[in-house]
């Protein structure tokens, strides 16, 4: 990394840290020191999100009742007690 010194304006500095940026995203995002399988760590990834979609989808659909499943149709259709006014 170079050092920044007094004279170099920080427009410099930051042109550098751009250019370094571009040539690690041309690298690519695994580093060389990454000793694991890659397709075996995106698949590995990728079943764990689809478990977590999954998840969320069921407990979207149990969460709000259907109208109409028996219970919440008994619950719909049954007359309510009509709310007394907090000013009287």
């Amino acid at each position: 990394m170079a050092k920044s010194t007094v004279n170099e304006p920080f427009l410099t500095d930051v042109k550098t840290l751009r250019e370094r940026a571009r040539q690690s995203i041309a690298k690519g995002a695994v580093t060389q020191n990454y000793g694991g399988d890659v397709k075996q760590t995106i698949d590995i990834l990728q079943a764990v999100l689809a478990t977590e979609i999954v998840c969320v989808l069921r407990y979207t659909m149990h969460a709000f009742p259907r109208p109409e499943s028996p219970a919440t149709a008994s619950k719909l259709s049954s007359p309510t007690t009509p709310r007394k006014s907090r000013n009287t």
